[in-house]
This record gives structure tokens, sequence and C-alpha cells, in this order.
């Protein structure tokens, strides 16, 4: 195992550790969302040797922000929806990045289109559901400031 990978592992380990043992909800979302991000990035370290080649895999990082406000608002159903459609969508934009780089010899059109609608539509999810979680927080506070 390399030297990266042996990081990898103790921060994932760390995050682990801080999602199962932390009392607080805000330190729980904390280590869910870093798992699911340690485990994207290392996939995306490997699958790119490095990030020395096949850069457009770090699109996939537009979907992580959805696997994050889904943990931090897990408590409400926009929370929820974003947490499941993160990580569907992080999964999907791996699936279809794998699928387009296989395909690429022999004209994969097709799968770098879908890779393309996949985070475009991650971005659009990312920027409604943060958008209506951050109105319906405004309106929260508001309402018990007056």
């Amino acid at each position: 195992m390399s030297a990266i990978a042996w990081l990898f592992l103790a921060v994932g380990v760390q995050f682990l550790l801080l999602a199962t043992l932390a009392k607080g909800a805000f330190w729980r979302a904390t280590g869910i969302s870093g798992v699911a991000t340690v485990i994207v990035l290392f996939a995306l370290w490997s699958f790119t040797d490095g990030a020395q080649k096949r850069s457009e895999a770090w699109l996939i990082l537009t979907s992580l922000p959805l696997i994050a406000i889904g943990a931090f608002a897990w408590s409400r159903r926009l929370g929820k929806v974003a947490l499941i459609v993160g990580v569907v969508l992080t999964a999907a934009l791996m699936g279809t990045w794998r699928w387009a780089i296989l395909t690429q010899d022999g004209g994969g059109a097709t799968a770098t289109v879908t890779y393309a609608t996949l985070v475009l539509l991650a971005m659009v999810a990312l920027f409604m559901i943060g958008g209506v979680l951050g109105l319906n927080l405004m309106v929260e506070r508001s309402r018990t400031q007056s």
C-alpha cells in the first residue's frame, strides 16, 4: 500500500470515528460527509493516477456537496432528498465516467453526453436544494425574531 493510500485510510478512519462516536448531530453529519468525501476522493485519485491524467473525472466532485447538505439537514425532508440524490448522482457519475473512458476509443459520444448531463444535473440539484433549504432557514429565523 502506498503512502497516499495510508493517508486516505487514516483520514477516513478519523471521519468514521467522528460519525459513529460524536454526540452532537453537527459532528455526526461532519463525519458522514467526510467519509463520503474521502471514499470518492480516493477512488478518483486511483482512477486518475494521482490526478496526472483524465482530469475531467474531478467533475464528479460536483455531487459531493449534496451529500454534505443531506447529512447536515437530515431532520428535514429536503435534507433526506439531498442525501439520496447526492449518493445516487455520485455513483452514477462515477459509473458513466468509467463508461465514457472504456468507450472513448470506439466513439463514446453517448457516454460523454450522459456524463456531462449528470454533472449539470448535480449542479442544478445542488443550487436548487441548497437555495430552498437556505430560504426555509431564513423564514424560520425571521419568525422567531419577531
